[in-house]
């Protein structure tokens, strides 16, 4: 069921040194392909950068970045496409990555802290391509504490701000 893997996923920032099969990889991809877009306007370019040698020049410009990840998704704005909602576009490509990465057992991790410049000379990305996020992606060290959540009830508002449920 969906909600149960969203309920378990988790922040995976310790992984082990085991390759991702590329059959996996290229779902992962598939996810973020088919995540939703405004106007369906797919403002996004993907770079998967796998080998350790790449790896490790990613982290150099990359400090939220965290272990040693069997591969990292790059999820970029391509700005050459309309881009009024491209963070959010690219953020919904990250989550349907991350979610198909849960099911499939692996442990995933997104990061903001980068730099993007930097980013863009390595990976050689035109100027309109921006790196936006980075997912972490392998297998986990070990399972991730549920880090649990606020009730329900102190996040959800009816018909108006701190209105209950039944009341008109």
């Amino acid at each position: 069921m969906v909600l149960d893997i969203i309920k378990s996923r988790r922040s995976i920032r310790r992984f082990l040194d085991t390759p991702i099969p590329p059959e996996i990889l290229q779902e992962l991809l598939e996810a973020a392909q088919w995540a939703p877009s405004g106007s369906n306007n797919q403002p996004w370019a993907f770079v998967v950068v796998q080998e350790p040698a790449s790896v490790r020049k990613v982290k150099m410009f990359s400090p939220g970045l965290g272990g040693v990840p069997a591969a990292l998704l790059i999820v970029c704005s391509d700005h050459s496409r309309e881009d009024t909602t491209a963070i959010m576009d690219v953020s919904m490509a990250a989550q349907n990555v991350m979610l198909v990465a849960t099911d499939k057992g692996l442990g995933s991790c997104v990061v903001r802290s980068h730099n993007p410049k930097a980013l863009q000379t390595l990976l050689e990305l035109p100027a309109d391509v921006v790196p936006e996020l980075i997912v972490a992606l392998g297998y986990a060290v070990k399972p991730a504490r549920n880090p649990g959540r606020r009730p329900i009830e102190e996040l959800v508002h009816w018909e108006q701000y701190g209105g209950q449920p039944g009341e008109q």
